[in-house]
C-alpha cells in the first residue's frame, strides 16, 4: 500500500511539475509575444511620426522664408496677417506630431530594448520630438519679439497718436519639453 501511495505522489509530483513548467513557458511565450507587438508598434508609430516631422520641417522652412522677407519694422505690419496664418498652420503640424507620437511617448520608455534598431528609433524620436516642440516655441518667441519691437517703434514714432498695436501670436505650446526626462532639452539654445 505504501508503494501505491508513493507512486501516486510521484505521479502527482511529475504532473504538477509538468503543469508548472507549462505555465512558465506559456507566460514567457506571452511576454515574448507582447514584447514583439510592442516593438512592432514602435516601428510603425515611428514611421508615421517621421512623416509628420518632415512636414513640420517644411513648414518651419516656410516660416523662415517669410520672416527673412521682413527687413524693416514696417514690413511686419504689411505681412502680419499672412504670418499669423502661417504660424497657425505651423502649429497645426506640431499638433499632428503630438497625435502620432502619443503611443511613442508611452511605449518607448516602457522598458529597455536590446535591439539596436529599436533603440535608434527611440533616440531619433526623442531628439526629433523635443526639437520640433522646442524649435516651435523659439520660433513663436522670435516672431513675438519682432511684434514687440514694432509696437515699441510705433509708440516712439507716434507718441501722441492713437495707434493700433499688433498682437503677439498666442500658442498652446509654451513650455520647452524633455520627453525622456534626461535633463536635456533638445533644440533649446543656451543663453
Amino acid at each position: 500500500m505504501k508503494k501505491v501511495v508513493s507512486i501516486i505522489f510521484l505521479i502527482a509530483g511529475i504532473i504538477s511539475l509538468g503543469i508548472g513548467i507549462g505555465i512558465m513557458y506559456k507566460n514567457e511565450s506571452g511576454k515574448q509575444k507582447a514584447l514583439e507587438a510592442l516593438k512592432t508598434s514602435i516601428v510603425n508609430d515611428y514611421e508615421d511620426f517621421k512623416v509628420k516631422v518632415e512636414v513640420f520641417s517644411e513648414e518651419r522652412t516656410n516660416i523662415y522664408q517669410s520672416l527673412n522677407k521682413i527687413t524693416y519694422l514696417t514690413d511686419i505690419k504689411v505681412n502680419y496677417a499672412s504670418l499669423i496664418e502661417e504660424y497657425k498652420k505651423y502649429e497645426e503640424t506640431l499638433k499632428e506630431i503630438d497625435k502620432v507620437s502619443k503611443d511613442l511617448k508611452v511605449n518607448c520608455f516602457e522598458q529597455e530594448f536590446k535591439e539596436v534598431t529599436i533603440n535608434n528609433k527611440i533616440s531619433a524620436f526623442v531628439i526629433n520630438y523635443e526639437q520640433a516642440v522646442n524649435y516651435f516655441i523659439q520660433d513663436v518667441n522670435n516672431f513675438n519679439e519682432k511684434v514687440k519691437l514694432y509696437n515699441d517703434w510705433l509708440k516712439q514714432t507716434y507718441p501722441t497718436a492713437q495707434v493700433v498695436e499688433l498682437e503677439e501670436y498666442v500658442s498652446s505650446y509654451t513650455k520647452y519639453v524633455d520627453v525622456n526626462n534626461d535633463g536635456v532639452f533638445e533644440g533649446v539654445k543656451e543663453k
